[in-house]
């Protein structure tokens, strides 16, 4: 069967405003990779077609159709993409080549810790063990792209809070709360702690040392790099580099950064490195009560999601044929 009979029994589902938000803008992000050349058509077809598998097994077209479930496949699609083959790309992040790179990584219930001690530590146990040398293996999982960020402006300014003494736990929340804000990072929860890791070397330097994909550079994301990431936008807007940039948060960052034009950061993607590609690591703090104002209404209309979800998979139906 067809995605466009997938599309028609998705218009016919019940509605799910959140499942509905979403995929739209995954398949916005995705339509709008392909215009740009931010992805192959191959790359996205391919992703398409899993998609269609997923939803489909075997061919046959189901009795009926959830967003919520078309939203899963997409994800899962996304995921079973091969990091190797994605890697072998030819573009470089072009902004910020000078500056180090920053990755946030999170601590939830100290799991970080069974990775690179043995056993579950805190946030702040785990940047003293580093600072003793006493942190061995990967930042990063093996089957996810790395997401680095350029230590420039408003992340600088928080990165260089988190290095005072005597921060209280009052203090470093706040400190979390806004890194989480500025990277977009809507998948961290309350009690999540979060560290954040940087490069001896600039991101022009930098390479990677995946065993699977060899010696990389980092490179702009993709909507197949955003898998299930829910504030990403993959395409620049004209004169801003590149590459996309991640979408702050709190609706009062956006206002305040709206008078430039601008607000997140741009974003880099890499295999996971080894802990000896990074100088620092400091712990920022714990995610307590977060609650940003951030609207799925303002976020689809800046990244121009102005159809529906099945419309948009009728759109990559005669895209790629299927």
């Amino acid at each position: 069967m067809t995605l466009r009979a997938l599309a028609d029994l998705v218009e016919l589902s019940p509605a799910d405003e959140d499942a509905e938000a979403q995929l739209k803008a995954r398949l916005t992000n995705l339509l709008a990779g392909l215009r740009l050349n931010h992805l192959t058509h191959l790359a996205a077809k391919r992703r398409i077609e899993e998609m269609k598998s997923i939803l489909m097994p075997g061919g046959g077209l189901p009795a009926s159709l959830h967003r919520d479930t078309v939203l899963r496949a997409h994800t899962m699609a996304m995921n079973a993409f091969a990091e190797q083959d994605h890697y072998c790309r030819p573009e470089r992040l072009e902004e910020h080549l000078g500056a180090r790179a920053l990755t946030i990584q999170v601590n939830e219930g100290g799991a970080l810790g069974l990775h690179w001690l043995g056993r579950r530590a805190s946030g702040l146990e785990l940047e003293l063990a580093f600072r003793a040398d006493r942190l061995a293996g990967h930042v990063g999982a093996p089957d996810r792209p790395l997401w680095l960020t350029p230590l420039v402006d408003d992340v600088l300014d928080l990165y260089s809070q988190a290095d005072r003494e005597h921060l209280s736990p009052a203090e470093r929340a706040v400190l979390a709360r806004a890194m989480a804000d500025v990277l977009g990072l809507s998948h961290v929860h309350n009690g999540n702690e979060l560290l954040a890791f940087v490069t001896h070397a600039p991101i022009g330097d930098l390479l990677g040392d995946s065993a699977s994909a060899g010696p990389v550079a980092p490179v702009g994301p993709t909507a197949i790099e955003a898998r299930a990431h829910r504030r990403f936008r993959p395409w620049p807007r004209r004169g801003r580099g590149a590459y996309g940039r991640t979408y702050a948060l709190d609706r009062s960052t956006r206002s305040r950064s709206m008078r430039s034009g601008w607000h997140g950061c741009p974003e880099a993607v890499i295999p996971r490195l080894e802990m000896i590609h990074f100088a620092d690591c400091r712990y920022l703090g714990r995610l307590v009560a977060v609650a940003f104002e951030d609207l799925d209404s303002e976020y689809l209309e800046e990244i121009g999601a102005t159809e529906s979800s099945a419309e948009l998979l009728r759109r990559l139906a005669d895209e790629f044929g299927l």
